[in-house]
């Protein structure tokens, strides 16, 4: 990318940046009236170029000049992933943003592909609402901080942060360094001791059990600062260890594929802090009613600066419950007071060898003719591969894909593979991509 263009990314992060590490300590009514303004802006936006909703307003008759609050935005049915995984490109706004948005794909919750546009101008913009949590980072000294992220190879976040690379130039940029979840813990640890980070960021349930192999084989490991995970989530026991036994602030941010920015965690460890002016969410009981403050329910959002893909009263998957007390940090967002988020099994395949599911999904995301998977770890190095094929004159080829590539991640392992016509389902409808009956005793 050339200079000129990296200078315009400059620009649209500055011009965004202002105020944002004050946003979160704003009075109510300021962020209130700024996510009432985004939210009649996106409803009129989906309504001039996003085909979805152009016939859902003409169907139903219902006037977007009318949708201004999120009171107004409960007259819109509730959306789920599979309207949107049917007929992804029905969401993506036919103007000019839409038309040169950037394609996010992942699995979600059940391992069938999902994809989501995102227009640059709201990529940008998301460097500067990162302001709104750096404060709770806290990363001291001068100089050019070092962050190592643990994740699967072009992940979401790699994919991002790529783009910012390209499309920005900032001097201070943090040092980042990419690690995969695929390689053994005492790989990864040497990793960590020799580039020493700041911030040590990755998916909650591997850093989690990476901390945990750490303390039972009293493995010496350098000390990051923080430690933040997202993604999916870490145990409160297993928090509790990072920060008492190794003296880590462990922190967490709340994202979606669907939404970057949903919520983040703060000092007092209290719940999330609800970036309701970018993403108002709610939270509904089985009813689609909106749950009381304590209740757990359902997480329903509507994105509020993506112009790529517009996804208005969209049911995420997450349970969670929002807090009935204000934080006593002082930010005034809203507060998510329980969150429970997306919960996957690790693989375990030795001692100090630990596989997450996205790097699974890794795999079979360059494998075409698949549609949705599960696999399941009966043993250390036994497994059985459910498959729902596209194309079911070539399954043979389609096996041998699959085989050939769990064998590349995972080494000389047993898979019997089996084919299935119909989607995959489990409790509440959603199969989990990965299922693993193997915990490991010294980590258990």
């Amino acid at each position: 990318m050339s200079l000129f263009h990296q200078a315009i990314g400059d620009l649209i992060v500055m011009a965004h940046a202002r105020g944002q590490r004050e946003a979160a300590y704003r009075p109510r009514s300021r962020w209130m009236a700024d996510r009432n303004a985004r939210i009649a802006a996106s409803v009129r936006y989906a309504a001039r170029s996003v085909p979805y909703y152009q016939r859902l307003f003409a169907e139903r008759g219902i006037d977007p000049r009318a949708i201004r609050s999120p009171e107004d935005l409960r007259r819109l049915p509730l959306l789920d992933k599979a309207t949107v995984r049917r007929d992804p490109d029905a969401f993506v706004s036919r103007s000019w943003r839409g038309r040169r948005s950037v394609p996010f794909v992942t699995t979600g919750s059940t391992g069938a592909p999902l994809r989501v546009h995102h227009d640059m101008l709201s990529l940008l913009a998301n460097i500067a609402y990162g302001e709104r949590s750096r404060k709770t980072e806290g990363l001291g000294g001068g100089g050019r901080p070092r962050m190592m992220s643990f994740s699967r190879d072009m992940s979401t976040g790699t994919k991002v942060h790529d783009i910012y690379r390209r499309w920005t130039f900032i001097p201070r940029r943090p040092e980042r360094i990419h690690m995969g979840v695929d390689r053994p813990f005492r790989e990864a640890i040497s990793a960590i001791n020799e580039h020493r980070p700041h911030l040590l960021g990755g998916y909650g349930s591997y850093l989690e059990a990476l901390f945990r192999f750490v303390l039972a084989e009293r493995v010496e490991i350098h000390r990051p600062e923080r430690i933040g995970y997202f993604s999916d989530g870490m145990t409160a026991p297993g928090r509790r260890l990072i920060e008492e036994e190794f003296g880590i602030p462990v922190l967490a941010s709340y994202s979606a594929m669907e939404s970057f920015k949903i919520g983040f965690s703060c000092e007092r460890g209290t719940g999330y802090h609800i970036h309701e002016d970018l993403c108002h969410l709610r939270v509904i009981d089985g009813d689609g009613a909106d749950a009381a403050p304590g209740e757990c329910g359902e997480i329903v959002i509507s994105n509020l600066v993506n112009r790529g893909s517009v996804l208005l009263n969209y049911r995420l998957g997450d349970l969670g419950a929002l807090g009935s007390e204000p934080c006593p940090c002082g930010r005034t967002l809203p507060l998510l007071a329980e969150l429970e988020g997306r919960k996957e099994d690790l693989l375990y395949i030795g001692p100090d060898w630990v596989v997450h599911p996205r790097a699974v999904w890794g795999v079979f995301s360059g494998i075409p003719s698949i549609v949705q998977y599960q696999l399941v770890q009966h043993e250390a190095r036994r497994f059985e591969l459910e498959i729902v094929a596209r194309d079911r004159d070539d399954r043979e080829g389609t096996r041998s894909a699959a085989t050939d590539g769990l064998r590349k991640l995972l080494g000389d392992v047993d898979v019997v593979v089996r084919f299935s016509d119909g989607p995959l389902s489990g409790p509440g409808g959603k199969a989990r991509p990965v299922i693993s009956h193997c915990p490991p005793p010294a980590l258990a």
